[in-house]
């Protein structure tokens, strides 16, 4: 097929109708064993080796090929020396626009990073296409779509975990939360990730529950992916997390397969039981990351507070991924929300901090945010400086 270009048409190689979406679901119980991660542990769990490409610059996102500005930016670094980034809604238009008023959306699309020698290369978006009509990367099985949260890779495979919705035009905000998916992909060469027209998706159910959402963060250890898990209702009102744990070798099934922590017997139960909940951190938000540090030799959990008022970026470590959590402290005060920037911007909301373990060094940590405006037909359409992932690089004490 030959290289796309940035943005290519993958309708050829993702078929709407055959061979993309397949749904796994085999019952299978699973017996609750003891927890055997309470204490303290080091080594590169959650991160790995930096590449040649850790520089003192940030990542650039640029927008480029059409692709028009998104929200989410979820990375994650693969054996090649690249890095996928996910992207939640996104804006497709004409290369070159200077607004977005005639761009269409599509509810998610991803984008490439690849490193150069010594240097990151500039980044290309890609989505799927029908016709002139522009789809998302990832779709569901049925009705509804997926917008992308985080991503992990194992053996020879990256998994993304799409939390997934359906439209309710004229309801709440238009759209209802329906459960959580996991996009299962492989490459026809596990070497080279830079090309996604040779890559093949599965997408199969993870849960169904409107109040648990296993999508926020994931932390790959031993035999067992980890995943952090929102929870809502139940008189929640901070997003408090919890966590499940599937087998990697079982993730076709994970339906089937998931463990919970249990606040009852403070073991791993089969299934994923949200008023039986242990929670490892008392707030946290829908998208996040939590990350291992050698130099500093402690989880570090970045977020913005599930609050569409919040100001700040908060950090929290740990000596394990399932803690004990210390208190939110702040690292970064989002100018565009902060009335006395000269960058603030009314109606604004922002969201979706995260880590990128692939920019880490001793001394510092690349961390992006995304914002919003509550004004969409004038502001967001016309404001080219919203809605796209902002990078910050944090210091961090060795």
């Amino acid at each position: 097929m030959g290289r796309l270009r940035a943005a290519a048409c993958l309708a050829g190689l993702f078929p709407v109708v055959a061979g993309c979406r397949l749904l796994v679901l085999q019952p299978k119980g699973r017996a609750g064993v003891t927890v055997d991660s309470w204490s303290p542990i080091g080594g590169g769990l959650g991160s790995r080796e930096p590449t040649p490409c850790v520089p003192a610059t940030q990542p650039a996102i640029p927008y480029a090929e059409g692709w028009l500005g998104a929200d989410g930016g979820a990375s994650v670094p693969l054996p090649d020396g690249s890095s996928v980034w996910l992207f939640g809604d996104s804006f497709i238009g004409e290369a070159g626009a200077a607004n977005r008023d005639h761009a269409a959306i599509v509810n998610n699309t991803i984008g490439i990073s690849a490193c150069n020698g010594t240097r990151w290369g500039a980044m290309d978006h890609y989505w799927r296409q029908f016709e002139t009509t522009p789809e998302a990367f990832f779709n569901p099985y049925g009705v509804g779509f997926d917008w992308p949260l985080e991503a992990f890779y194992s053996g020879s495979s990256l998994y993304a975990l799409l939390q997934r919705g359906e439209r309710t035009p004229r309801v709440g905000q238009g759209f209802e939360l329906t459960g959580t998916d996991l996009a299962i992909i492989s490459t026809t060469n596990p070497t080279v990730w830079t090309k996604p027209w040779q890559w093949k998706q599965q997408i199969v159910p993870i849960n169904t529950s409107a109040h648990a959402y296993p999508d926020s963060t994931a932390i790959v250890d031993g035999a067992y992916v980890y995943i952090y898990t929102s929870l809502s209702g139940y008189g929640y009102t901070s997003s408090p997390m919890m966590v499940v744990r599937a087998p990697l070798d079982n993730l076709g099934s994970i339906a089937s397969s998931l463990e919970y922590l249990s606040a009852s017997t403070r073991t791993w139960e089969p299934g994923l039981v949200e008023s039986d909940a242990q929670i490892v951190m008392d707030q946290g938000a829908s998208e996040m990351s939590v990350r291992f540090h050698p130099a500093q030799n402690e989880w570090i959990a970045v977020y913005i507070p599930a609050d569409l008022a919040a100001t700040q970026i908060v950090m929290r470590t740990a000596p394990n991924y399932l803690g004990p959590w210390s208190d939110p402290q702040p690292i970064y005060q989002i100018p565009e929300m902060t009335p006395t920037n000269p960058t603030h911007k009314p109606n604004t909301f922002c969201y979706a901090a995260r880590e990128h373990i692939e920019w880490v060094t001793d001394t510092s940590m690349v961390v992006t945010y995304a914002c919003n405006s509550r004004d969409f037909s004038t502001t967001l359409l016309t404001d080219m400086e919203l809605y796209r992932p902002v990078p910050v690089t944090i210091p961090l004490q060795p």
